[in-house]
């Protein structure tokens, strides 16, 4: 396909030269004469004169001329160059290029539409950029893209070994390509997991936009869960509402789902229950239809924790008891071929637990609460997060027991408050100044208020993390 685009480019260009308004934006694609590109190409290969010669049914002294800029070299003759350089189908032309580039911003759309069989086909057709050692910037280009399909297809050590290594050469590129570089390096940051660091990357990707990259709903979803993860769902909040208005014009947009989640999560965080029930009701609705189990059981349990916050309890247990329904025995999950598969149904499990047993708290059901606490640390063996956040449950069913106080306000708290449980941490203070009150020990009531306010603070300072 490109060979043809190339062959009506090379014919135009012959009689109206290389300009065409064509140009691209980008000034760094190389406008060496043709004749240098063949050279640079063909020592790069270790190739000699004489090979290109024969290739073309000529002689070294034709070959050297054209390399030399001497004498035009026919269409048909850089077809065969090219064969003989093993470049067919890449750009040697600067209009060549303007194509080739359009064509790599189309496999950054193939990659956002999720079309990996057509972004791998594309992948293959596109890496003869690779071999021009004259396009820096465009084989920059492409390894930012190349790098992006690394990370759809979750091969993220690959995808942060590469980055390294061009990370050099991307501090004097174009816009676009540290946009992508700071897209990719926010993306694999939430792998490891490293939260702050993939918020302050994608604050710097916000900040480089061009005509070929804006902030769009994957990004604005990146900065929405790098805020909501570090402990400000505030200012999560706008980036999820700005993602999901760009997905309701979007029907294409495969994130809607997670986006509508996340937002719904945001709300919930905020206080804002009842915008969150109607998002979720639909979430529900459709993640039903589509029998997509992950957003099922998410869906049910959200709903659960807001009917159990606006004081319907029966209702809210409901909800949870539905999603209670999905969590797969112990034995089954050991046995699962995918270790990452395995793992994310023991957090799933262990989130429904969890939410299960504050409800019950919530509902003075004190003995039910500990039996499903009991399940649920067995389900959370091995992941600390929930075998603390099932431990601090224990510990507010006692509040009377010092050591009990002790574990929320020392540990539990400081752990979660920059954490997407921030509002939990929240509610742990005002557990604990409730206690403190309620038994006259002001100064301590005044201690735990204090540490509450701080959180409030820390929940609405947003950081310069773009450093």
């Amino acid at each position: 396909m490109l060979t043809k685009i190339y062959k009506i480019i090379y014919k135009y260009t012959a009689l109206q030269g290389d300009d065409v308004n064509m140009r691209s934006k980008v000034s760094s694609i190389s406008t060496l004469p043709l004749g240098e590109k063949i050279k640079q190409i063909r020592t790069s290969q270790k190739l000699s004169q004489l090979d290109i010669a024969n290739a073309i049914d000529s002689n070294t002294m034709h070959v050297s001329r054209i390399e030399r800029g001497q004498t035009e070299c026919a269409y048909d003759q850089l077809c065969k160059i090219k064969k003989a350089l093993n470049v067919e189908g890449a750009p040697l032309t600067e209009s060549e290029a303007e194509i080739f580039k359009s064509r790599l911003w189309l496999w950054n759309e193939v990659m956002t539409a999720n079309r990996l069989h057509d972004a791998n086909t594309m992948q293959e057709e596109l890496s003869l950029i690779t071999r021009l050692p004259f396009e820096k910037d465009l084989v920059l280009l492409y390894t930012m893209l190349d790098i992006r399909l690394l990370n759809k297809k979750g091969d993220i050590v690959t995808a942060q070994s590469r980055l390294e290594a061009v990370e050099n050469e991307v501090k004097n590129s174009s816009i676009e390509i540290r946009n992508l570089f700071h897209r990719n390096m926010g993306y694999v940051c939430t792998w490891h997991p490293d939260w702050k660091s993939a918020l302050a990357h994608y604050i710097k990707a916000s900040k480089l936009e061009s005509d070929d990259l804006k902030t769009d709903a994957q990004l604005l979803y990146g900065l929405g869960r790098a805020y909501f993860t570090t402990g400000k769902p505030f200012h999560a909040l706008s980036y999820f509402e700005r993602a999901y208005k760009e997905y309701r014009g979007d029907s294409s947009n495969t994130m809607g789902p997670n986006i509508i989640t996340e937002l719904a999560t945001c709300y919930m965080a905020t206080g804002r229950f009842s915008k969150a029930k109607g998002l979720l009701t639909t979430s529900l609705a459709h993640a039903r239809s589509q029998n997509d189990e992950i957003n099922i059981i998410m869906c049910l349990v959200k709903l659960g924790i807001i009917y159990n916050k606006l004081g319907q309890h029966d209702e809210g247990l409901n909800y949870i008891e539905q999603a209670v329904m999905y969590i797969k025995p112990i034995e089954d999950i050991s046995n699962d071929t995918s270790f990452v598969a395995a793992e994310r149904t023991k957090l799933m499990n262990a989130t429904i637990l969890y939410n299960k047993a504050a409800l019950l708290l919530d509902m003075k059901k004190h003995p039910q609460c500990m039996e499903v606490l009991e399940q649920g640390k067995s389900l959370a063996e091995g992941v600390p997060q929930f075998n603390m956040m099932f431990d601090a449950l224990m510990c507010a069913i006692n509040l009377k027991k010092r050591e009990n106080r002790q574990y929320i306000e020392t540990v539990v708290i400081p752990f979660i408050k920059n954490s997407p449980e921030v509002y939990t941490a929240l509610e742990y203070c005002e557990l604990l100044e409730a206690y403190y009150r309620k038994h006259s020990a002001t100064k301590k009531a005044y201690e735990i208020a204090a540490i509450a306010k701080e959180i409030y603070k820390n929940m609405l300072y947003e950081e310069d993390s773009a450093g």
